[in-house]
């Protein structure tokens, strides 16, 4: 097994070439106008049924639970605030991503998400 760390923001020469791509508190760091790209880019760097497996807070938290987590970000990652809109799920389908699984930790506040290309 060979473990690659590359910049998803920057070009890529890869096609079909990654049996998973995994990323961790990383995806609310990329400018909201550059998401869609960067995930576009990670599914054709994939293999046929290749994963993707996002490991980040949890955008669609709701109630108290969207107050701690707003509090936080309004806190520590200000200029990030935008990704606590962000539907992950609907950007991973439009890349198209066809199963795609949600694990909740932490009462909510982090998720796992599991994209397989199809």
């Amino acid at each position: 097994m060979i473990f690659l760390q590359k910049d998803v923001t920057h070009p890529w020469k890869y096609k079909g070439y990654f049996d998973g791509i995994f990323t961790s508190f990383g995806l609310r760091e990329i400018p909201e106008e550059e998401r869609l790209g960067v995930l576009e880019k990670s599914y054709f760097a994939l293999k046929e049924r290749g994963r993707m497996v996002i490991a980040d807070f949890n955008p669609q938290i709701s109630g108290v639970r969207k107050i701690v987590l707003f509090t936080f970000f309004k806190l520590f990652e200000r200029e990030n605030l935008n990704f606590l809109s962000l539907d992950q799920n609907e950007i991973l389908r439009k890349v198209r991503f066809k199963e795609i699984e949600t694990f909740l930790i932490l009462f909510g506040l982090f998720q796992i998400t599991l994209a397989q290309k199809n």
